[in-house]
């Protein structure tokens, strides 16, 4: 039970990073779309947050974070 009470926290953490993400994609004036797999969200917005550096500086810590926490 207490596994699964931390697994279910843990899930919960890599989604509120992956909208907090979403939230600041929007101050920028930029949109993702709205159903990404999470497995496949990295693959996607990591490349959009590289070019710009701006976006690398606010957002890489943020992605690097939610990575970790979905390889768990």
């Amino acid at each position: 039970r207490a596994l699964l009470s931390s697994r279910k926290a843990v899930q919960r953490k890599c989604i509120d990073l992956a909208n907090e993400i979403r939230g600041l994609f929007r101050i920028f004036g930029l949109r993702l779309p709205s159903r990404i797999d999470q497995a496949s969200f990295d693959e996607r917005v990591r490349p959009i947050i590289e070019a710009d550096p701006d976006l690398s500086h606010a957002l890489l810590p943020l992605l690097d974070a939610r990575a970790v926490l979905f390889a768990t």
